[in-house]
């Protein structure tokens, strides 16, 4: 029941032993904040919500049904979730690179990849690697791409993470594993969009959003 003031008016009926604040009570009022808890069953918090909540403005698919994860998995109803989704948004509709950070296990790549999904670039390639796994010897040629035989023989052509993401993303997670002089090469790729492939003379040139 709610009571006058608007607390809740908890009674005892079952078999379960009720908890207030962890202390047991056969009836109690309670307000905003207090823990209500069954023992061994299940356990409340409390809260004080609006009847209706305000609209937001966000892609439908960043709007799930309440308590279930996303359109992209992220699941959370609290206020840092639905500002991260409001981030994600706002990222999505504008062409910039975009760097996402948070410790390992977070979700980094599933934000990453609704920036895609939401983005202009939807229909075009998100193309993910994590630079930790980039073998040293072949670093400047899995990024940038090679022509065939070159540097060793027998290395057939490729176009790169770089040309493969070509007018879509390219989520290049543990960036900061490059080396400095890589990272420095990469940089005129963000600044110009221009690049060559290992043993290729002409520039090339990629439309790509860097994650």
């Amino acid at each position: 029941r709610v009571g006058e003031a608007g607390e809740l008016e908890l009674d005892n009926v079952g078999r379960r032993t009720l908890l207030i604040n962890g202390v047991e009570r056969e009836s109690a009022r309670v307000g905003e904040g207090e823990v209500v808890e069954l023992r061994g069953q299940i356990m409340f918090v409390v809260a004080r919500r609006p009847l209706e909540l305000p609209a937001l403005e966000l892609p439908a698919r960043l709007l799930p049904r309440f308590g279930e994860a996303d359109a992209f998995g992220l699941l959370g109803e609290s206020p840092p979730a639905w500002s991260l989704r409001g981030q994600i948004a706002f990222a999505a509709a504008r062409d910039v690179h975009v760097l996402v950070q948070g410790p390992s296990g977070v979700g980094k790549e599933l934000v990453a990849r609704a920036i895609h999904e939401l983005s202009g670039r939807a229909a075009h390639p998100l193309v993910a690697r994590n630079a930790a796994t980039l073998p040293e010897a072949l670093i400047d040629a899995e990024l940038f791409g090679n022509l065939r035989d070159y540097p060793n023989p027998g290395m057939p052509e490729r176009p790169g993470l770089i040309g493969a993401a070509h007018r879509g993303s390219l989520l290049l997670d543990e960036i900061g594993e490059l080396s400095h002089e890589l990272q420095a090469h990469f940089l005129r790729v963000l600044d110009a969009g221009e690049y060559q492939r290992l043993g290729e003379s002409t520039t090339r040139r990629a439309d790509f959003r860097l994650l």
